[in-house]
């Protein structure tokens, strides 16, 4: 999902939250599911039951000092709290709400001169909550 014009993201410290909005670029939200193979030696076809689910978010920011600083003091955090409104932040708005671990927080951007230099953060979900802003 791309956060589109206006799109709100919170994340860190419960007690002092970020406001991230104004660096990011991108938001993607992916699901992963592991499978084990659960052919039995009668069967002419191999089944496949679903075992492990994953869900992730993706965030992109634009590079600059402060993205640098943020990432460097959120990189392997667990349990961070985030609040996503891929509409903005305003009342009666879609969010999503619930805790994350941080898998990897980029603090080197890439150098490609005809695209703009970004820094990612890789989240795993560890809960979400689906609501509306008040």
């Amino acid at each position: 999902m791309a956060t589109g014009k206006g799109a709100y993201l919170n994340l860190g410290n419960p007690t002092t939250p970020t406001d991230i909005s104004h660096m990011v670029r991108t938001v993607t939200a992916a699901n992963e599911a592991e499978e084990v193979d659960g052919t039995v030696i009668t069967s002419t076809k191999r089944e496949f039951e679903p075992t492990f689910e994953r869900d992730r978010m993706t965030v992109r920011l634009k590079w600059s000092s402060e993205a640098v600083t943020f990432n460097t003091g959120i990189k392997g955090a667990v349990n961070v709290p985030y609040v996503y409104g891929p509409a903005g932040n305003v009342a009666g708005k879609p969010k999503v709400t619930g805790t994350a671990n941080v898998l990897r927080a980029q603090t080197i951007g890439g150098s490609d001169p005809s695209a703009l230099t970004e820094l990612e953060i890789e989240l795993n979900i560890n809960s979400e909550i689906h609501g509306v802003f008040p």
